[in-house]
């Protein structure tokens, strides 16, 4: 290893002790002595890197712990006096995981102060307490600050060892926090007895569990509620499979039988989907006889469990790769446990992959099955630890007696279900009485205060977190983020001005020219009622029945997409032809009577002739006739798995679907519209969407034709497409409308009846919800549960009291003041100590004006030298104060440090006041004295103003 260069990337890494850097150095050079013994081939650290080796080489460290804590003695390979390898091993595998950042060419981070405070308490408190072998470390956030010799950096201390990348490196759990958030006096409360469940989590979820189950007293005596019905129906599955076990039937049959029993556990939660089955039947009766196969495999192994699931998990692996394609990595995780779980209870348990990966999640900080990461071997070894983990907490803290994996699942899912503060897991029924979906409480929320403290900066972060999104730290990730959900359409962005109106916002009639095809008046144009920003928002998030997640989601990836009418919109006796579609799950077309079945019209040179000798349409048939071209695209280009947009008219649409099946012939009395494709409808709404909102155009004339794929707005249509899907994996979407500078507009005139719509009990769904009747569509309409409101608003621009009163009421405020230690980068790169800078100019601005019109960090945070600093001062801050106080110079030079009270001429270090010369016939007049003001032409002094 290159101990010398890592040794020096340490120290400018913040790793300042020597008995710090040493212990480092040893353990990295005692990995590589043991390669050998580990299990590899490789000669040295370096080349281990170089083959991309540091992964294995991480997890073999974590199986040597795994072996430890169950008694094992493969850590003698690296401590062989050792009793208590454990914490050890844990701060080895975060420091392999440094020397492998300074291999990868990564910056110490000597200049950035997150990664000096996440090394400090690291060194300082983490691995010393492992070494003392305490079961928890409490750090004050004071006391950090302190020690690294920062100014008030509270909030950058919090965000730096709360957050994942602190949590990655020393190996821990999310911390604990007790008291006020962010502060000095804050104390994180890191639990470091090597379990791998975040206790303090469990315990959250004791709490929502006893909450949903108040008659709960433990696994015997489960009470009548929902901690009953979670238990009964998978006993009852259990005993099902296990009876059929101990019939001697062969493996197909008894496959069959299994997945029977999974998919029927309970009336309205299988323990498998029924779907997955059927579209792997559609596609090879021999594929599904080898999935009963394999379950009932599976099922009878007399293997060690993690061996015969990583056999299964193979087998369905080359199911896939063999066509049939639904079964992806969600669908067999699900398939797998939850056949296992019911001939073996005590070592496994039924999981969907979103719902284990959200609780795991919650309770260790990542998710369990990750498909790039797969190791069927070791993802096993870490669901038996932390199950075994939460099995000992309930049997020997709680007094819980629990049996089995199934009451440790139940338990899970109850928790997970029933508490918003986790989030991370789906809503899927899984009791035959399910309980009541439980979305984020509407949100009503203004951000205030003076400019530049990113306020508008803050609202990407606070509509990803509305939306239910992971936010991450990095401000390109969390912008990335941003991006895609606006791409969706579920965040809107508006900016209030003092132009803006109800018809901009709500709903207004604007003139639109007539069209071909149009019912006109013959006047050239007609005034339409047109939505504005909010109802557009409020129909989407009304429309969301649920987003679909990992392996169920659609997604427009190998696909086309086609937009198609069913019936005409326009004509009352074709609606039924679009009703009978929706509810039969086909999609239908007329255009000849005749049947296109036989495997030749495959060509449409075949369909050209046949139009030809038995069409009934009049005039010359040619390729581009309609009956011969769109019969071809219905046949023959529209394909198993593409996307067809029902149109409603030229710029609605209202239905979206999938084909599932190949063209067939339907009959019908009429004659007509006999032709059908199998369509699974994924999104409906009849009143219809404007198109705009996933293509850039409007539809065309033509029955069918396919859509320029550079025309759609993907992310938009992907989120339509999962968001009525009814398979229980989440609650429906949530939106968010950001509305800048909300207090600049006429806030009674633009909201209108919204005031009283927006209170969160008055929201559909709620218990007093409310709709009221448009003025110009005359629609009933209500805000939804699921629709958020988010405002910015300048307190320097209009005072908090003046807004209305009923919408003070409905919303929540929270204050972002400036904050003077966010600009510490920024400073040592200007050489300017910008946060005493601030902290001066708001105090003085306090003092001789109000808090309101402090100013903001924002102004300064890109500064990187002086000479932009020197550009802020005087392009941005001093007009800003000339205007805060009307011009009176006297005040802008006292808050700038450049006020004098004697009567004489100043030549500050931002100001100039000169004499100015009396008129004739005023020299005498000591009242008449004047002087002229004016800012600096060259580079600035701080000097006065830091001093002061």
């Amino acid at each position: 290893m290159q101990e010398d260069k890592f040794r020096k990337w340490l120290s400018e890494g913040g790793a300042n002790t020597e008995k710090g850097l040493d212990t480092r150095i040893y353990a990295v050079k005692t990995i590589e002595r043991q390669l050998g013994a580990l299990g590899f081939d490789w000669q040295d650290l370096d080349q281990a890197w170089k083959d991309g080796g540091f992964d294995q080489i991480r997890d073999r460290l974590n199986r040597i712990r795994e072996d430890a804590k169950s008694g094992g003695e493969d850590f003698r390979i690296l401590f062989p006096k050792s009793e208590k390898p454990l914490g050890r091993l844990s701060s080895w595998r975060s420091w392999l995981a440094q020397y492998g950042r300074y291999l990868a060419g990564d910056p110490p981070g000597q200049a950035r102060d997150a990664d000096r405070i996440r090394l400090y308490v690291l060194e300082h408190y983490i691995e010393t307490a492992r070494e003392r072998g305490d079961v928890a470390v409490d750090i004050l956030v004071r006391d950090v600050n302190e020690a690294l010799g920062l100014y008030q950096a509270w909030p950058n201390i919090c965000q730096a060892i709360s957050g994942p990348i602190f949590q990655e490196i020393a190996e821990v759990t999310e911390p604990e926090r007790i008291g006020a958030n962010q502060s000095s006096a804050t104390i994180f409360r890191f639990h470091l007895n090597d379990a791998m469940i975040n206790r303090a989590v469990l315990e959250q979820m004791r709490t929502v569990f006893l909450k949903e189950c108040p008659d709960f007293r433990k696994f015997s005596d489960p009470g009548g509620g929902w901690a009953k019905r979670e238990g009964d129906y998978k006993v009852a599955a259990s005993k099902k499979v296990q009876q059929a076990r101990r019939q001697s039937t062969e493996e197909i049959e008894f496959g069959q039988q299994v997945y029977e029993i999974l998919k029927n556990a309970a009336p309205d939660g299988p323990l498998v989907r029924w779907q997955t089955e059927d579209s792997v039947r559609k596609i090879d009766n021999d594929l599904l006889a080898d999935l009963y196969s394999a379950v009932g495999r599976l099922v009878r192994s007399e293997e060690p469990i993690d061996l015969a699931l990583a056999e299964a998990f193979r087998e369905l692996e080359q199911l896939r790769a063999r066509g049939a394609t639904t079964l992806t990595f969600g669908e067999r995780i699900n398939i797998l446990t939850s056949a296992a779980a019911m001939a073996r209870p005590s070592e496994v348990a039924p999981f969907k992959i979103t719902a284990i990966n959200g609780a795991w999640k919650a309770l260790t900080g990542a998710p369990l099955f990750v498909e790039s990461k797969f190791d069927a071997m070791r993802d096993y070894a870490r669901l038996k630890s932390g199950f075994e983990e939460m099995l000992a907490v309930m049997r020997d803290d709680w007094g819980w007696e629990p049996q089995n994996w199934l009451d440790v699942q139940g338990f899970l899912w109850i928790a997970m279900e029933g508490g918003s503060e986790f989030n991370a897991m789906p809503k899927e029924v899984s009791n035959p009485e399910p309980a009541a979906h439980h979305s984020p409480a509407p949100t009503n929320l203004i951000l205030y205060g003076p400019p530049g403290t990113g306020k508008t900066y803050a609202t990407a972060g606070e509509a990803l977190k509305l939306c239910g999104e992971i936010v991450q730290e990095g401000r390109a990730q969390v912008m990335a983020a941003y991006a895609r959900l606006c791409a969706e359409k579920r965040i809107e962005f508006v900016t209030f001005h003092q132009s803006m109106s109800y018809e901009d916002f709500v709903e207004g009639r604007q003139p639109m020219t007539d069209e071909a095809g149009d019912d006109s008046n013959g006047t050239g144009f007609r005034l339409e009622t047109v939505p504005g920003v909010f109802r557009r928002i409020a129909r989407r998030a009304e429309a969301s029945k649920g987003g679909t997640r990992d392996d169920h989601r659609i997604t427009l990836q190998g696909r086309q997409v086609f937009k198609m009418s069913l019936g005409e919109a326009a004509n009352p006796d074709g609606a039924h032809l679009f009703d009978d579609a929706i509810e039969g799950g086909y999609a239908i077309f007329g255009f000849e009577d005749i049947d296109w079945s036989d495997p030749k019209f495959s060509d449409p040179n075949e369909i050209l002739a046949a139009c030809r000798q038995f069409g009934e349409r009049e005039g010359p048939v040619t390729r581009q006739s309609g009956q011969v071209k769109l019969t071809d695209v219905f046949r023959n280009k529209l394909k198993v798995g593409d996307i067809i947009i029902v149109s409603k008219g030229n710029k609605l649409f209202r239905a979206i679907g999938e084909v599932t099946g190949e063209y067939e012939r339907h009959g019908r009395e009429e004659g007509d519209y006999g032709h059908r494709r199998s369509v699974r409808w994924l999104w409906i709404d009849d009143a219809g969407v404007a198109a705009e909102e996933i293509y850039k155009a409007n539809f065309i004339q033509p029955t069918i034709y396919r859509l320029k794929r550079d025309f759609l707005n993907i992310p938009a249509l992907e989120r339509y497409a999962n968001s009525q899907l009814e398979n229980g994996d989440s609650d429906p979407e949530q939106f968010v409308l950001i509305i800048d500078e909300i207090n600049r507009a006429n806030i009674s005139k633009v909201f209108g009846e919204l005031i009283t719509l927006l209170e969160p009990d008055k929201r559909l769904g709620q218990p007093n919800q409310i709709k009221v009747r448009l003025p110009y569509s005359g629609d009933d309409f209500g805000v939804p549960s699921n629709l958020h409101i988010l405002g910015t608003m300048n307190t320097a621009d209009r005072s908090i009291a003046l807004l209305d009163t009923a919408l003070r009421r409905r919303f929540e405020f929270r204050e972002l003041m400036p904050e003077p230690v966010f600009l510490a980068d920024a400073a040592q790169q200007c050489g300017i100590d910008l946060t005493r800078l601030l902290q001066a100019l708001n105090d003085r601005i306090e003092y001789l004006y109000d808090r309101e019109h402090q100013i903001g960090h924002a102004y300064f945070i890109q500064c990187k030298t002086k000479a932009a600093v020197d550009a802020v001062m005087r392009d941005r801050i001093i007009p800003l104060l000339a205007e805060y106080f009307f011009e009176d110079w006297a005040k802008v030079a006292a808050v700038l440090g450049d006020a004098d009270s004697a009567d004489g001429e100043i030549n500050g270090g931002f100001l100039k006041r000169t004499r100015l010369k009396a008129p004739p016939g005023m020299e005498d007049d000591e009242d008449a004295v004047r002087f002229r003001w004016s800012v600096r032409s060259g580079p600035f002094s701080y000097d006065k103003l830091l001093s002061a």
